[in-house]
């Protein structure tokens, strides 16, 4: 793909043209978390990662609810949670 396709691309999502074709793609990325954060019902603010890290953070809760097991602590904490909760039901 080459600049001018970015260019056309980023048009049509609404995004800035200016800049290098890796900026302009970082920037329709990050207009497709967003909108994923939305959907999702998350908090749009901040980088790219944030967002994404909210949006995982947010289906493990989710997850961890339908298992029966605590939301509390971070993300990892509560797969950690969920996976010995799984591993109970199998007698491991």
């Amino acid at each position: 793909m080459n600049h001018a396709d970015v260019v056309k691309r980023a048009q049509k999502a609404g995004v800035s043209t200016e800049g290098s074709t890796l900026e302009i793609i970082e920037r329709m990325n990050h207009a497709d978390v967003v909108k994923r954060a939305q959907k999702a019902g998350v908090s749009t603010e901040g980088s790219t990662l944030e967002i994404i890290e909210r949006m995982n953070h947010a289906d493990v809760v989710k997850r961890a609810q339908k298992a029966g097991v605590s939301t509390e602590g971070s993300t990892l904490d509560i797969l950690e949670r969920i996976n010995r909760k799984e591993l109970e039901k199998y007698n491991y």
